[in-house]
């Protein structure tokens, strides 16, 4: 586990590797930051917290040199950064970012993606071998297997985050910046990242890790930062926070946080039944019951099958067959997701960005895009009734008014998912598919989420629920089935279900008699 890898603090003694004074940061006239003083020693994993929009993100570019702070002193392993200064100089300094969003070139070999700007040559020549020595020598220090020759796009999402690392080792990396870097990772393939990231820790490498998940803040970090609304309002040892302090520093108040109270007694009514669900290579034989009111959740590891089984029902999967049931008339598998629609299937998908939402366009114009044939006359749209009607989506789904104006893309990640949300809500839907609804939000966010959620379930609504954090499962489920290898191996009430007892069934672990 974690805590095993993870030597004392940090001694604060000597002199720090990273300091930030007085940054400040305005946007077309609006603060990111006032202020800000945020200090990093060597060989400690300094956390970074606070809502979406506290300004986390944009301290860090301002430290890589991606951006430019209006004030304030920036120094990193002794040398003193302008506004003026390049990125260049900045990673020349030792400082490198692995962004949630990977510079990955899928098309390229893993080989060529680690030393992608920073080639060994000899002389005008590229030194091939010896690209390929230091890149096993890279693996062996982060104790990982790749083949250097392996094209980057075929790697799990766990290894191209790995190629990432090893791009910033090869550079002589002293600080590195994760921004949420388990964000797509399952329970195993975070594992190995916290062991990685306790090996950089013991060579002396300060990690600057931005994580929303606050059970991983505090089992991996030394120190950690709390930000909101562009101020550092709070910097201490892990060993000073637990989780409800956390919460409470993040917000500027109490959130009320834990397990969803589960559906005493479940309706008879079966809203969905699926049967011999199958996916080439992928999925076999699932079959499984969804009743009224129900939020059944799918707890299995990254490649078990999970988001596969939603796009299935979704529609966006021609290659799967099977059957489902719908009140009480049994029928294929939807063949397009504007058949899974006419069903009474929605889906919001895994990627909100790629598939979700029109990032430039305003929340108003999305939500009322699924829309158009009952806010349209004679081919136009009736603006009034479409404003009208997005209004009372966006109320449903807790959307403040004044965020319906504005670009999706400009939105914070939890109300771009109410937008994904509540641009269903006019067809009132039967069936909701979630595939990692609460990605990349904050602990507030993430509540409210799950508040929208709870009260259209209250209403007749039916979940199925797919998210990598076994936790967010078994808090928010009724029921949870356990997927591994294509395969269902149990569906059972999650009432006293633990994180442990669902591994055990995903790795068949015999427990002791």
């Amino acid at each position: 586990m974690v805590q095993a890898v993870k030597p004392p603090l940090a001694d604060e003694t000597g002199d720090p590797i990273v300091e930030m004074r007085g940054i400040c940061r305005r946007f077309h006239g609006i603060a990111a930051l006032t202020d800000v003083d945020f200090t990093a020693w060597p060989g400690e994993v300094h956390a970074l917290v606070g809502e979406n929009g506290a300004g986390k993100s944009t301290l860090m570019r301002i430290l890589a040199g991606a951006d430019a702070a209006d004030q304030g002193t920036v120094i990193c392993n002794g040398q003193t950064f302008s506004r003026h200064t390049s990125i260049r100089q900045h990673s020349s300094a030792g400082i490198a970012t692995i962004y949630q969003e990977l510079m990955i070139v899928d098309d390229m070999t893993a080989a060529a993606n680690v030393f992608l700007g920073n080639p060994k040559t000899k002389g005008p020549f590229v030194v091939l071998g010896g690209m390929e020595d230091e890149f096993y020598r890279l693996c062996e220090r982060l104790g990982v297997d790749i083949d250097p020759s392996s094209r980057a796009g075929s790697l799990s999402i766990a290894e191209r985050q790995t190629l990432e690392i090893m791009r910033a080792l090869a550079t002589d990396c002293r600080v590195l910046v994760m921004d949420e870097p388990t964000a797509a990772l399952g329970a195993a393939e975070r594992e190995n990242l916290y062991e990685i990231v306790g090996e950089l820790r013991r060579t002396g490498v300060a990690v600057l890790y931005i994580s929303h998940d606050l059970d991983e803040v505090l089992k991996l970090s030394d120190r950690v930062s709390v930000m909101r609304g562009g101020v550092l309002v709070a910097n201490a040892p892990v060993a000073d926070w637990n989780k409800r302090d956390l919460v409470a520093a993040i917000a500027g108040h109490e959130i009320e946080t834990g397990k969803r109270k589960p559906a005493a007694e479940l309706a008879d009514e079966i809203a969905l039944r699926v049967e011999g669900l199958e996916v080439p290579g992928k999925v076999a034989g699932v079959s499984f019951e969804l009743r009224r009111g129900e939020i059944f959740g799918i707890a299995g590891l990254v490649g078990s099958g999970r988001s596969e089984i939603l796009r299935a029902l979704a529609g966006a999967d021609p290659s799967a067959s099977g059957s489902i049931e719908i009140a009480g008339r049994r029928q294929a598998l939807p063949n397009s997701i504007r058949t899974a629609i006419r069903q009474g299937i929605v889906m919001v998908p895994e990627d909100r960005k790629a598939e979700g939402f029109v990032p430039l366009l305003d929340g108003t114009t999305n939500l009322w895009l699924t829309n158009l044939s009952e806010i349209s006359k004679s081919g136009f749209v009736e603006t009034s009734r479409a404003r009208e009607r997005a209004m009372a989506e966006g109320t449903a789904v807790g959307i403040d008014p004044a965020n319906l104006g504005k670009a999706v893309q400009d939105l914070s990640g939890g109300n771009q998912q109410k937008v994904v949300i509540g641009k269903w809500l006019h067809m009132k839907p039967q069936i909701l598919l979630l595939d990692e609804p609460t990605r990349g939000v904050d602990v507030g966010a993430r509540e409210e989420i799950y508040s929208v959620i709870g009260q259209l379930v209250e209403q007749g609504l039916s979940v199925v629920l797919v998210s990598s954090e076994l936790e967010e499962v078994l808090d928010y489920s009724d029921t949870v089935a356990i997927l591994a290898g294509g395969q269902l191996r149990s569906i059972e009430p999650v009432s006293g279900q633990t994180v442990h007892d669902v591994l055990a069934k995903i790795f068949k672990v015999e427990e002791p008699q």
